[in-house]
């Protein structure tokens, strides 16, 4: 579809010389999306326990009756590959807005997966997972990703949204994407405000918890301490020595949210590829309100 010389861009220009020809940037931005969602193991962690309770909750009706008496009106997203928003529709549902917990539907998960593993009518096997699925989402690394990836979708969502409505203004939409970016690589350094928001998701929920009878539920606001292993030296004079990172919390700041942003920044280029300012020059005095041409 893209070649150079045989691509369908290059059959149309050969059909219509002065035909313009825009990239899609909804799918390319989603792609983007897809890709920083995909690689570091504490995202892929946190979206397969998502589809994970999902799935679990729907694939049996024992299960669905106890979610339906913690909540009748609502349900969890499961994601879908080829659904673009799914991801954030499913982290959204469960955990709320960035910094805003009030909206989700995490008490009510955590209590209804606590119900399942502790009912012993329903079969070991499905108290197993609803175990480690409750584990899982009560792990403060957990909160923190989530809150992370909160934040970027924050940015995001609108963005890719009105990329993929009817009557795209292609100025607004240049101007919308360039603001996107810039918003993205001034987060790229902020990680204290995932902190702050991860820390104010855990005192509410455990809030919510106390308020409970018979709570043992709750949410440890600090990462696991990083076990220091000790490399055995054979140049002792000739090889430098590392400082190791003790703290887990920086090395989470280091290994996932700087890394994560850094690829968003990255894939930045991914975007510029998209010439819009040259685009914008060749529409010269025509309207700027086109239909979405699409270059997959």
């Amino acid at each position: 579809m893209q070649g150079v010389y045989n691509g369908f861009s290059t059959k149309m220009s050969e059909a219509a010389v002065e035909q313009v020809h825009v990239w899609c940037y909804a799918h390319v931005l989603n792609l983007v999306i897809s890709d920083i969602t995909s690689k570091i193991v504490q995202s892929i962690s946190l979206f397969g326990i998502l589809q994970g309770c999902a799935v679990f909750i729907r694939e049996s009706y024992k299960r669905m009756d106890i979610w339906t008496t913690k909540n009748s009106k609502k349900k969890i997203c499961t994601i879908g590959e080829t659904r673009w928003w799914s991801k954030d529709a499913a982290l959204t549902k469960v955990f709320g807005q960035f910094n805003e917990p009030e909206n989700g539907l995490y008490v009510d998960l955590i209590t209804t997966l606590d119900e399942i593993e502790n009912n012993l009518g329903i079969t070991p096997d499905a108290r197993f997972k609803a175990k480690n699925l409750k584990e899982g989402l009560l792990k403060y690394e957990t909160i923190l990703t989530a809150q992370m990836y909160l934040r970027i979708f924050k940015k995001t969502t609108p963005l890719s949204k009105y990329l993929q409505g009817h009557g795209v203004n292609i100025i607004a939409a240049y101007q919308m994407v360039k603001q996107t970016l810039n918003d993205l690589q001034d987060c790229a350094r902020q990680f204290q405000c995932i902190k702050e928001a991860a820390n104010t998701f855990v005192e509410y929920t455990n809030k919510k918890f106390d308020e409970m009878e018979n709570n043992t539920l709750e949410i440890l606001n600090e990462l696991p301490h990083i076990r220091v292993r000790k490399k055995k030296r054979q140049f002792t004079d000739y090889e430098s020595i590392d400082d190791p990172i003790t703290d887990p919390l920086r090395a989470f700041e280091i290994n996932v949210y700087n890394q994560v942003f850094d690829t968003v920044i990255e894939k930045k280029d991914i975007l510029n590829k998209i010439d819009s300012e040259d685009i914008i020059n060749k529409l010269g005095a025509r309207s700027p309100v086109f239909g979405r041409m699409l270059l997959c």
